[in-house]
C-alpha cells in the first residue's frame, strides 16, 4: 500500500494524470477560429489566443461565441467584438453565434448550428488547456456525420490551471472539477452510444 501511495502522489505521477486532460491538435489553416467562452473570467485567454490565430493567417474569421445576454445593459456581443477590435480584428471579419448554452454539450450544439449556416469546413476551437480533452470529445460527438473537421488549440491560464495543480488551491480545484466532468462526460458518451445501438 506504502509503495502504491508513494506511485500515485509523487509530483512526477500527478503532473502525468494532469496531461492526460491536455490535447494539442496540429494547427493548419482552416475557415473559421472559435474561442470557447467558458466562465467570464476565464475568457481572455482563449479570446486573445483565438485572435492571436486570425492575425497568424489561420482563419479569415473569428466566431464570436457569447451569450445571449447583457452585462450592465449592454449586450455581451457587443462587449466582445469592441474587445476583438481593439486588438486588431476587422469588422468584416467577425461572425456572430449568440446562445443560451449552459453546459460545454450545449454550447457544442449551437456552435454546430452556426457552423452549419456559414458552411464551414474546417475549424480551431480554442480553449483552456485543462479543458481540451472533453472539448474535443464532446465537439467530435456534436459534430459526427458533418464532415466539419475540428482542430482543438490549447491556452494556458496561470490564474485557474497548471499542470502541477497541487500547488495552488485553485488549480487543484480545476484539476478535480475537470477529472470529474470528463469522468461524467465518457459515462454520458457510452450511454447514449448503448441507447442508438439497442434501437437498432
Amino acid at each position: 500500500i506504502f509503495s502504491l501511495l508513494v506511485l500515485l502522489l509523487n509530483p512526477f505521477t500527478q503532473a502525468w494524470m494532469a496531461g492526460r486532460l491536455v490535447v494539442d491538435d496540429p494547427l493548419a489553416p482552416v475557415d473559421i477560429v472559435v474561442a470557447l467562452r467558458g466562465d467570464p473570467g476565464g475568457a481572455g485567454p482563449r479570446v486573445d489566443e483565438a485572435v492571436r490565430l486570425v492575425g497568424k493567417r489561420y482563419a479569415p474569421l473569428l466566431l464570436v461565441d457569447v451569450a445571449a445576454a447583457s452585462v450592465y445593459g449592454v449586450p455581451e456581443v457587443q462587449l466582445f467584438e469592441n474587445y476583438v477590435k481593439r486588438k486588431g480584428i476587422a469588422p468584416g471579419q467577425l461572425r456572430r453565434c449568440e446562445n443560451d448554452a449552459d453546459s460545454t454539450a450545449e454550447e457544442a450544439m449551437a456552435i454546430r448550428a452556426c457552423l452549419l449556416r456559414l458552411g464551414v469546413k474546417e475549424v480551431i476551437i480554442v480553449t483552456s488547456e485543462y479543458h481540451t480533452r472533453r472539448a474535443r470529445s464532446i465537439l467530435q460527438h456534436a459534430f459526427s456525420g458533418l464532415g466539419i473537421v475540428v482542430r482543438v488549440h490549447p491556452v494556458y491560464d496561470p490564474y485557474y490551471w497548471d499542470s502541477h495543480w497541487w500547488r495552488k488551491r485553485r488549480w487543484a480545484k480545476t484539476f478535480f472539477m475537470e477529472a470529474l466532468k470528463t469522468v461524467w462526460t465518457t459515462l454520458e458518451q457510452t450511454a447514449a452510444s448503448l441507447r442508438s445501438l439497442s434501437r437498432r
